[in-house]
Formats: C-alpha cells, structure tokens, sequence
C-alpha cells in the first residue's frame, strides 16, 4: 500500500527544477512501477485520481485517504492561551502564516498583497514556521518597507500551535499557480478547520474548493495579490459575528470530513482489505 502526498515526479522535478529529459524520464518509469506494484494506492486529494491512473493503475485500486489532524488540534480561547500573547501582536487584525516558508508557498504573492494593503495599518502578518526562503522572504519584505508589518515568529513544537493559533483572528494558507498544486490539500488546511480558525486562502483546486464548501473563509486565486488583498479586506470587514461563524463551520467540517475517526476508520478496512486478498481471511473485531 501506498499513501501519495505529493504528485510524483512533477513535485520533484519543480520543486528541484529539474529539466533533464533522460532524468525525468527515468523518474516517470520508476514511478509508475511502483504504483503499479501496490495493490492499494492511497491518495490524500480526490484530484489526484487521474494522476494515478495515468500509470495505468486500475481505478479501484485507489482509495482517499485524507489528512486529518493532531487530536490536540482544538478551539482554544486566547485566554487560555496566555502565554503567547506577548509573542501575537494584541492589537489590529492578525492573520496568520503557519508552516513552511518556501517557494511553494508563495510569499511574492503574500508580499505584493501586504504592498497593495499597506494603508492598513491595523493588518498585522504573523508568520509561524521557518524554511529555506525565509531569508529571502525577511529581505523582501523589508525592502518594501514592510518590516514592521511582517512579524516572524519562528519555529513551535507542533502540540503548541494551536495555542498561537489562539492569538490570530484568521489563518492563512498559499500555494503558488502550479498545476500539481491545484490538486493538493495542504495539510494546514486540516489543522486550521480543527481548530476552528476563519481562513484565507490563496490558491486554487481542492484546497480552495475545501474552504469554500466548508463555509470557513474566503478563497483568492492562486497567486494574484489583487485577489488576495481584496479577500483579505473583506475578512477584516466581515466582522467579528461573521468570523466566528467561519470558525463553527470550519469545525464542523473538519469533524464531519477528516476527524482521526473517520480517517483511521477508513485506513484499518483498507488494510482489512488487502490482507484478505492475500489470505483469504476476514479480520476478526476485537472488543474496544
């Protein structure tokens, strides 16, 4: 069995530019020997049914298996959250960044925005997390005179972020305008839902798609900042009773859609499945 988080070889060959066409080549031989070696192939976005099949893997040989989320990944109040709040600008708007700073995720795109917002001067950008653009991204920012808009708080112990996550009044989640990406979901996705946080979102296909069905946020194209700073302003003008709206539904959806439940449900009958192709024999329940 296998469980696909990122569409190979595309991911591979974008992210490390590669252009090689005898290494590509190789890359897509490879892969599509071992999808077709599985008997399970297990795919984290619905979208990427094709991409599998395109290797000539038989449809019912697929399975969703989406992320789910951390079971600490709860609604918290900021006051229950006390500790960070010397670290989370208390004033103004905070919309906030977790995860990778890469070129994936598009920080020309969040930059460019902050730009095209920079009378907002009640918008502060909180970025949670680190990674090999950071550096870039810090020196861009300043260089449109943004410093003091973007603050970088560095990397956390994945249990204590929703504790910071507390101390934002919308999260946010980008991707860049990526064919592959469009087919995604990023795995913020599921930990913002968890925990009950209004979201905004740059980017497109299943990522967007998700936030939209779920109600819990506003969605802009992938990278185009004048989307992006236009649904950013109509989060901070929704209003408190709008954004705590966002944050029931995205709470809902996440537990109706991929609560560890549902998730690992569905993990243990495929599993069930495969060895009774093998053995011929049905799993016997055992008692909880």
């Amino acid at each position: 069995m296998y469980w696909v988080q990122d569409i190979w070889p595309e991911s591979v060959t974008y992210t490390l530019g590669l252009r090689n066409r005898l290494v590509v080549g190789f890359l897509n031989l490879l892969c599509g020997w071992l999808y077709r070696r599985a008997d399970i192939v297990m795919i984290q976005s619905a979208a990427f049914h094709d991409m599998i099949t395109r290797f000539g893997v038989p449809s019912e040989r697929i399975r969703i298996l989406p992320n789910t989320a951390p079971e600490t990944y709860l609604p918290i109040a900021p006051e229950a959250a006390a500790e960070y709040a010397r670290l989370v600008p208390q004033d103004g708007f905070r919309l906030m960044f977790a995860g990778n700073i890469g070129e994936s995720q598009d920080f020309d795109t969040l930059i460019a925005a902050a730009a095209l917002l920079r009378e907002r001067r009640d918008l502060h950008w909180v970025i949670v997390g680190s990674g090999r653009d950071q550096a870039r991204v810090q020196q861009l920012s300043a260089d449109c005179g943004l410093e003091d808009r973007f603050h970088f708080l560095g990397r956390f112990p994945e249990e204590e972020m929703p504790k910071l996550f507390a101390h934002a009044d919308a999260m946010l989640v980008s991707l860049k305008d990526i064919p592959i990406f469009a087919l995604t979901v990023p795995y913020k996705i599921q930990c913002y839902l968890a925990c009950g946080k209004p979201i905004v979102a740059s980017l497109n296909g299943e990522g967007a798609r998700i936030v939209e069905e779920a109600q819990a946020g506003v969605t802009a194209a992938a990278s185009r900042p004048e989307a992006l700073a236009d649904a950013i302003t109509r989060m901070m003008e929704a209003g408190a009773a709008a954004r705590a709206a966002y944050a029931v539904q995205a709470r809902a959806y996440f537990e109706a859609h991929f609560a560890a439940e549902k998730v690992y449900g569905t993990l243990e009958a495929t599993l069930a499945e495969v060895v009774e192709q093998h053995t011929g024999k049905t799993r016997k329940s055992t008692p909880a």
